[in-house]
């Protein structure tokens, strides 16, 4: 079992807070995902939670012991990072070795650990080849392999996918899953890509300026996000927001009230929140004017099997699913809201919890 506890992390750079009283505990076996976007601290709560960087305060406890002061090696963590680094003159079967052959390990064991990575890998075919003789993709599968081979506490990946192709990343991506399902072991990886968040995780942990935002499943860090930026950092269409206010428990939705909006409106709400499928859209001579927020359509995108419609709403950009084939450029729509799918913000940006009774309270 291997259960690692980050209670109030904290590092500084002189007058510069990098992580920010951080506080996480990740379960045995678990996917952990550290997402956010460049300059936020993930990459150095993982550095130190591998011993690479000394906290300024708080403590890094693994199963029960507090190893703040143990040497990375003690630590028993595997790290693989953007940068491969394998050794160019030693063939791919000495590099997966490498880490056995140094603590000592006999040579019948490091010979079987090798071969069942290599076949968990698919890179069987590799083994007496060098690094310079490999694509980007199967370098990348070696780095894994040499981390894996030790069979360590946890595993600890700082985007090592960045560097490649899209069709290359996906299917490491794949191969990271499957391999991580297979082996069970605790894994931290650290990301600034969402998708590639919400493809691996069990759970996603997301920062901004140092800070711990939410920690939560991809599920409901999408449909359930803490605050406004993560609404506004997940999801591609992202959110769009909307003022409201109440006016004698019905919702103003920009002014405009919606008498088929919950009957209890959230108190404190500032704003509202929906994805681009949380409304359908009906053109605008069918709707109720007083009762409806119309947009213009602007332009007609198609991703794959689903169709964006990119609208101006008073002279701002919203993105909304395309509902049957209705919207074309130049068309009025109407909005017509899933109000049971949306998110309410108080004005700090927090999320307004709403009960089944639609009684709410504030998250903080």
């Amino acid at each position: 079992m291997t259960q690692t506890e980050l209670d109030d992390l904290r590092k500084e750079y002189e007058d510069v807070v990098a992580v920010n009283d951080f506080s996480l505990t990740l379960a045995d076996g678990e996917f952990l995902v550290l997402l956010g976007p460049s300059g936020c601290g993930k990459s150095t709560t993982l550095r130190m939670t591998a011993g690479l960087e000394d906290s300024t305060s708080g403590d890094i406890v693994v199963d029960g012991e507090r190893v703040n002061d143990r040497a990375p090696a003690e630590r028993d963590f595997a790290m693989v990072f953007q940068e491969v680094a394998l050794y160019p003159h030693m063939t791919v079967r000495k590099n997966i070795s490498s880490p056995l052959r140094a603590a000592g390990v006999d040579s019948g064991t490091i010979e079987d650990r090798v071969e069942r990575t290599a076949r968990m890998l698919d890179i069987e075919g590799l083994l007496d080849r060098k690094p310079g003789e490999l694509s980007g993709g199967q370098q990348q599968r070696v780095a894994i392999g040499r981390a894996l081979v030790r069979e360590p506490r946890a595993f600890l990946l700082d985007e090592p996918f960045s560097k490649l192709d899209q069709k290359l990343r996906t299917g490491l991506q794949k191969e990271l899953k499957r391999l991580q399902d297979q082996t069970g072991v605790t894994t931290m990886f650290v990301t600034h890509d969402q998708e590639e968040a919400m493809v691996l995780a069990d759970r996603i942990a997301i920062m901004n300026e140092g800070r711990l935002q939410q920690v939560d499943t991809p599920e409901t860090v999408y449909r359930k996000p803490a605050n406004r930026f993560v609404a506004d950092f997940i999801g591609n269409p992202v959110m769009n927001f909307f003022d409201v206010t109440a006016d004698d428990g019905t919702l103003c939705l920009e002014g405009v009230p919606h008498p088929d909006a919950p009957s209890a409106v959230p108190n404190g709400a500032a704003s509202m929140a929906a994805r681009p499928e949380d409304a359908d859209l009906v053109p605008a001579v069918d709707a109720s004017a007083d009762r409806h927020l119309t947009v213009e359509v602007d332009l007609v995108e198609m991703r794959g099997s689903t169709t964006y419609l990119i609208c101006d709403f008073d002279g701002r950009e919203v993105t909304f699913t395309q509902s049957s084939d209705i919207g074309a450029e130049g068309d009025r729509l109407a909005l017509d809201f899933d109000f049971d799918a949306v998110n309410f913000f108080d004005e700090r940006g927090d999320l307004i919890e709403r009960t089944s009774e639609q009684n709410v309270q504030s998250t903080r």
